[in-house]
Formats: C-alpha cells, sequence, structure tokens
C-alpha cells in the first residue's frame, strides 16, 4: 500500500505538469504530450485515448506497479542464492565476520544503515551480492521470452514480427561470467572477489587500484546484471 500510494503522488505530479512533446506516433491525439523515452507520459498519452476514468493517477500508478511485478521474483531469485552461497562456501567464516564488520562500521560512522549515502558505502554486501549473482543471474533461468500481437510488431527496418509469433531473447551472461579471461578461477565462490583489492590497498594505506568501485547495477564488458 505505501509503494501505491508513493507511485499515486508520483502520477499526480505527472499528470500536472504534463511537458511538451518531442515525439508522437502515429495517431496520436494532438491534445496530449510527450516526453520522448519517459514511460509515464507514454502511459499518460495511452490512456487519454480511452476516457477520462482512465486518466488518473491511480489507474496510471496500477499499470506501473503491474510493470515491476517481474523484479519482485528477481530480487527475491538474487538475495535466496547469495545465502546460500556464503553458508556453503567454505570461508563462510571469513565472510560472514566481514559483512558483518562493514555493517557496523558503516552504520557508526553514519548513526544509521538506512540511507543512500549508507548503502553505497556497504562494498563488502555489495560483492558478496554481485558475486552470487555472477553464476546465478535471474536470465540466466528466463531467457526464452515469447512476444505475442494480434496485429504484428513493426521493428522497422523492414523488420516486422507476425502475429502469433513467439521471439527468443539471449543474453551471453553465462559465458561472460564464467570466462577465466574475466575472471580468476571463476567457478570458485568469492564473496569479496569485487571488494578485495580495494579493502587490501585501503588497509595498506596504498592508493587505490586504478578505476573507481563497480556497483551490482553497473553493466560492463564482463559482468551483465539481470542478464
Amino acid at each position: 500500500m505505501r509503494h501505491s500510494r508513493t507511485t499515486d503522488a508520483t502520477m499526480s505530479r505527472a499528470l500536472d505538469s504534463a511537458p511538451r512533446a518531442t515525439r508522437r506516433p502515429s495517431g496520436m491525439s494532438p491534445t496530449v504530450t510527450l516526453t520522448q523515452g519517459d514511460v509515464i507520459q507514454w502511459l499518460i498519452a495511452v490512456t487519454e485515448n480511452h476516457g477520462p476514468k482512465q486518466l488518473t493517477a491511480p489507474k496510471i500508478a496500477t499499470r506501473i506497479l503491474a510493470l515491476t511485478s517481474m523484479f519482485v521474483f528477481a530480487i527475491g531469485w538474487v538475495f535466496a542464492h547469495v545465502g546460500l552461497d556464503i553458508y556453503s562456501s567454505p570461508s563462510r567464516d571469513d565472510f560472514v565476520s566481514g559483512l558483518e564488520e562493514e555493517c557496523a562500521r558503516v552504520s557508526d560512522e553514519d548513526k544509521k544503515i538506512a540511507t543512500k549515502e549508507a548503502a553505497d558505502a556497504l562494498y563488502r554486501l555489495d560483492s558478496a551480492v554481485r558475486e552470487s549473482m555472477r553464476p546465478n543471474d535471474a536470465m540466466v533461468h528466463l531467457m526464452p521470452l515469447d512476444v505475442w500481437s494480434g496485429e504484428g510488431i513493426d521493428l522497422g527496418g523492414g523488420i516486422r514480427i507476425t502475429a502469433g509469433s513467439g521471439v527468443r531473447t539471449v543474453f551471453p551472461a553465462q559465458m561472460v561470467h564464467m570466462d577465466p579471461c574475466k575472471y580468476k578461477v571463476p567457478e570458485r565462490p568469492d564473496a569479496f572477489r569485487f571488494s578485495r583489492e580495494f579493502d587490501e590497498a585501503e588497509n595498506a594505506g596504498s592508493p587505490s587500484p586504478a578505476g573507481k568501485r563497480e556497483l551490482m547495477t553497473n553493466v560492463t564488458a564482463k559482468f551483465l546484471p539481470l542478464g
């Protein structure tokens, strides 16, 4: 309910602001303004064609929340595997104590841990989640996807998906995440794989390794979060 109320408030502000259009699909009502790449504005534009009862904050918010249902499964999948990977590792005692130390230290520094700044400082925890996602990514198990349309889908450039077609999307996550050229001993789980070199440099008083710390949401050539 709390998330629904928050989304309702966001929708109300979006309905009030209605920014100017940059692009408009063919056949779209000329009274509707759109912002390119803005999903909320696109939903407002579509619902406008179905009468005023559909053009309300709760109605649009419900459609937004429906789109997030897939992430509930993915998040549950990821965190279930994190616990299994950590506690099934021969180094589980070191991993658990390291995570506890980091959480206690960050909590003492920020006086609380439920803030964006505190969450961003939990590098070991982020590394543990990221390392678990590497071989157990949700999209590895959800690659087949069906796309259906009663009238078919025109992708442009002469490419068209006919009505009733099934489309398969493929992500090379496993090939990338288990590549020994990218990861040292990729088949061995290492919860601190992504944070260790930074911790070691900091403890030794040495300069940090080149580059910045990468979080689990960073898409790189060797890490593909959620596929």
